[in-house]
């Protein structure tokens, strides 16, 4: 094993990566100067932001984390206390380490400080995960001693990379006097994985500069997030988009960023004057059927990410939570391409795109389709990224001439409103008939008041195939209301038998999404069905 990573480290896309990162901080850092701070090269780095902070306003709370807030000052400290540990241990930059971290507040301290030094982080659950990873730079794994992890112990005596095991928990650890004095500040990156949909995830590295430079002061501006902000991320982990954006957009503003692991996903409203919570539909469901009681506060922006919301679900947030409620419509590679406030039950199917991003529909040669037809949704590349990690297939699948390609099959109207239709993956093939789910699942979805529904079309030994219909519900559908829905809604697409399955909870990632190839093998497995039936 350890020969096989010595030899890819001699042809590695990711040292390509951070040469091309190196590049691009020289080209800003001759552009941005020095401020008057004192503070020089690139001062957008998230590490120069916060300790800016912790100098001009040390008592403001940077993290509220399970209820217990943490100023910027200590937030910096904390930072501070591992650069200088990590430095007296001599992290090399350049490499990779693994945050095998469960504590989100100790995962993101301890990652500022390691990309403060230039090395680059990635986000995972397990030693099984990080064997998974394929990263042949790997040269540190990094976990909390109190979280017990045993088998991280068991895997650094097989691997060639150095486990660092910390101790204590943010907030606990002695903090300097003095912050250090940031400068030449190469930093690293951080790679996010794709939401694994399709079965795969694909490693996916934004260039540190440029995503500071250039993406989150857009996305700041477009989210509303000021110095002012108090923003609620709940408990999406590192290793996803949103659990990496949310809280690097709050900090580079100077906002208060909460995170919640605990069950009493509600209680962050109650103790604190929230203005930006990002949550997905099936955390949203889990929240409102509960039966905690929720504070009503119209000065909270609601964004709903990963998946449409049903109509009932959104008429009760907003009627529950606050008026303000938007469909957040984005992706890992691009983040935020549309964001919908929801005043009617459209909203929840055509998005506003975003303005500073250009989003088109077009054919497979690229060719920009007129409103009313549909094809493949895609946006302009703003950050020079060109691909994955180690997925030299998938990179030229969804990175092509300078547009990132997201999977969707999408249409706009004549208005400039923007639909999706599923995702291409998502297309079943019944009887030669390519069929895409995406319209038949909302519109079931929204007649039966359900929390989801996936249409899947699994292929068997024998050569068929099966059409399911699974409903996720929490009350009880009576066969007299399904049965006539899904005789008129999918009985004219499929020739085939339609199997309907009832299920308390559909298998979701992350971020919500629903893991279609897991539902399929367990609809084979037969552990998908509560009460399957065959519509006649």
């Amino acid at each position: 094993m350890v020969k096989l990573f010595r030899l890819a480290l001699i042809f590695s896309p990711f040292r390509e990566a951070v040469k091309k990162n190196r590049k691009a901080q020289e080209q800003s850092a001759e552009i941005a100067g020095t401020d008057a701070g004192g503070i020089s090269g690139v001062d957008l780095v998230l590490i120069k932001r916060i300790y800016q902070y912790a100098q001009t306003t040390p008592n403001k709370t940077a993290l509220c984390y399970n209820g217990k807030s943490h100023s910027y000052a200590i937030f910096a400290g904390c930072i501070e206390h591992f650069r200088r540990r990590f430095i007296e241990q001599q992290v090399r930059a350049g490499t990779v380490a693994v945050l095998c971290i469960e504590c989100l507040a100790d995962a993101w301290v301890i990652g500022i400080a390691l990309r403060s030094l230039g090395v680059t982080t990635i986000s995972a659950r397990n030693a099984e995960e990080i064997i998974g990873l394929g990263l042949p730079e790997i040269a540190y794994v990094v976990a909390m001693a109190v979280e017990k992890r045993p088998e991280l112990a068991a895997m650094a005596r097989n691997v060639p990379w150095q486990l660092l095991m910390i101790q204590g928990e943010v907030g606990t650890w002695s903090r300097p006097d003095q912050l250090s004095l940031i400068n030449d500040v190469s930093p690293g990156g951080h790679i996010t994985r794709t939401s694994g949909t399709t079965g795969l995830f694909k490693k996916f590295m934004r260039d540190p500069v440029m995503e500071t430079e250039l993406m989150v002061p857009l996305h700041a501006e477009i989210n509303g997030i000021t110095e002012q902000s108090i923003v609620y991320v709940m408990n999406f982990p590192l290793r996803t988009a949103g659990g990496y954006a949310w809280p690097l957009l709050a900090w580079s503003q100077g906002a208060t960023v909460i995170i919640h692991q605990r069950p009493d996903r509600q209680q962050p409203l109650w103790q604190n004057a929230v203005t930006h919570m990002f949550t997905t539909p099936a955390l949203l469901v889990d929240m409102l059927k509960s039966g905690a009681p929720l504070p009503h506060n119209d000065q909270l922006k609601l964004m709903v990410a990963g998946g449409v919301m049903p109509t009932a679900l959104a008429r009760t947030a907003k009627s529950k939570i606050t008026t303000q409620l938007y469909s957040y419509l984005g992706c890992t590679e691009a983040w935020v391409l549309g964001l919908t406030p929801i005043n009617g039950p459209e909203d929840l199917q055509w998005h506003q795109p975003v303005a500073g991003k250009e989003v088109q529909v077009v054919d497979e040669a690229g060719k920009v389709l007129p409103p009313g037809q549909v094809g493949l949704l895609r946006t302009r590349i703003i950050d020079g990224v060109s691909g994955y990690l180690y997925d030299e297939a998938a990179s030229r699948e969804f990175f092509r001439d300078g547009y990132f390609y997201t999977g969707d099959l999408a249409e706009f109207r004549a208005d400039g409103r923007l639909t999706l239709h599923g995702r291409q993956s998502d297309v079943i093939n019944v009887l030669g008939r390519k069929i895409a789910t995406g319209p038949l699942e909302s519109t079931v979805q929204n007649r039966l008041d359900a929390e989801a529904v996936c249409i899947v079309c699994p292929y068997l030994e024998n050569g068929g195939v099966e059409i399911h219909v699974v409903i996720q519900s929490s009350r009880p559908i009576a066969e007299e209301e399904w049965k006539p829905v899904i005789h008129s809604e999918l009985e004219r697409h499929f020739g085939l038998p339609v199997w309907v399955s009832f299920v308390q909870d559909l298998p979701r990632n992350e971020m919500g999404k629903i893991q279609r190839k897991l539902l399929v093998q367990q609809i084979l497995d037969g552990k998908a069905q509560d009460g399957t039936r065959q519509l006649q």
